[in-house]
């Protein structure tokens, strides 16, 4: 069997092309041992992996082209964009069986539900902060109402028309996407809807059965009557049960990562007032930052004392494997995001052992999922204190014995690993739909 990836767009197609999305798809075919390579337009760059197939744009395009491939199946990643419907059209022609990635929270009409779809302009706008945030709010609705329902939605409907399978990333974009689908053609298109996650690379894990047999033996007798070493500023304290975490080396440490340079989306803002506070309320815990600081952010650390100094640690840019051995050592994974299509640093997170605390908004849909399975909890009050509030109490249920590093990391391993993702569109293939 024969089954490609595509990103319509020329990205690079080195390494970190191969770690996510796309190319890391095209892996997880490889690895359950489809023949797999990705597609890509452009001229081939120095870094291009051998795995990368480079092409003239015009040729995506051309249905005689894609025969020449002689596929069974291709997975696109082109998010939905009616742009590119020729490329998909294409694919289609060429007698291949075609999934379209929908990398989306679903909010792509207002169609999907008015009261959603303008709650979800407000967060993209920037929820109001500043004169700013409420115009960027308006141009997002009037844009909505008028080119989206006019125009974008009939070249959508007839872009996914194409696909045999339109995947999207969450349960919750499923449901989004299989209702406009439903208004676009009726139940033939939505029925087509199906949930395809994101995939996370295999070294993302926590392997119980990589413990020496003694502490494996341990597991199952651990002694919950270590007594708490402290007390929190709110008055409660923490839980004496021990849990596998301890064995695994989990830290009571919790972990953020992003590209905070975005301050509409990542919400350094938050970030920074809700560590002050949970610092504040729980002298136990440590805080660890992944990725490109930003001034504010620097500024905001070296103001603090050298105490605090030392329980904040702002990592900078981490590589993979930095990245994962942090994950592995972290309890909990934090997101203070105002927005995301899946969240595929967290989703690395659940694959490590970490449970996920993060906002309950419509634009975070797929954190209603990392969250459920005791793998965490999402906040209803989206402010400083709500977050706090959420990250003591799951502190709390690493310290009660609630949480378990091996079971999240193995539930979620077996869900979102590249090889396992893969295994569900050869099933999506088989069952033809």
């Amino acid at each position: 069997m024969r089954i490609y990836t595509c990103t319509p767009v020329a990205f690079g197609g080195g390494a970190d092309f191969f770690a996510r999305d796309s190319g890391l798809l095209c892996r997880g075919l490889q690895a359950i041992g489809i023949e797999s390579r990705a597609v890509m337009p452009g001229e081939r760059k120095l870094e291009d992996e051998a795995d990368l197939i480079r092409t003239d744009y015009h040729n995506l395009e051309s249905s005689e082209w894609w025969r020449l491939q002689q596929l069974d199946g291709l997975v696109l990643y082109a998010w939905g964009r009616p742009k590119f419907s020729k490329v998909a059209a294409a694919i289609r022609s060429a007698g291949v069986f075609l999934i379209l990635n929908q990398d989306s929270a679903g909010m792509v009409s207002p169609r999907v539900g008015w009261c959603d779809w303008l709650q979800a302009q407000w967060i993209y706008g920037g929820q109001g902060r500043n004169a700013r945030a409420w115009i960027r709010f308006l141009k997002l609705a009037i844009r909505g109402i008028t080119v989206e329902l006019l125009l974008s939605d009939a070249l959508r409907s007839r872009h996914l028309s194409q696909g045999n399978v339109i995947a999207c990333v969450s349960p919750v974009a499923v449901e989004r996407y299989r209702r406009l689908c439903w208004v676009y053609e009726g139940e033939e298109l939505a029925s087509r809807v199906k949930l395809l996650p994101h995939s996370v690379e295999s070294m993302f894990e926590v392997a119980e059965n990589s413990l020496p047999g003694c502490l494996r033996a341990r597991t199952s007798s651990l002694d919950s009557t270590m007594p708490s070493a402290s007390c929190r500023q709110d008055g409660r304290s923490p839980g004496q049960a021990r849990s596998l975490s301890s064995i695994l080396g989990k830290q009571r440490q919790v972990v953020c990562v992003g590209r905070w340079q975005d301050h509409i989306q990542k919400r350094t803002w938050l970030l920074m007032e809700v560590m002050d506070q949970l610092l504040l309320d729980d002298p136990t815990v440590t805080v660890v930052v992944a990725g490109r600081a930003t001034p504010e952010m620097e500024i905001w650390h070296a103001s603090k004392t050298p105490g605090l100094r030392k329980r904040i640690r702002i990592m900078g840019m981490m590589n993979r494997e930095e990245l994962a051995a942090l994950l592995r050592d972290s309890q909990i994974f934090y997101s203070p995001s105002a927005y995301e299509s899946f969240g595929i640093a967290a989703a690395e997170a659940l694959c490590s052992g970490c449970s996920v605390v993060a906002g309950r908004l419509v634009t975070m849909p797929s954190f209603e999922w990392f969250a459920s399975e005791k793998s965490g909890q999402l906040t209803d009050l989206d402010n400083t204190a709500g977050h706090v509030e959420s990250l003591l109490a799951e502190l709390d249920a690493w310290q009660n014995g609630e949480r378990d590093a091996a079971e999240i990391s193995q539930i979620w391993s077996q869900r979102l690993h590249a090889d396992k993702v893969a295994e569900t569109v050869v099933g999506m293939m088989d069952r033809g739909c």
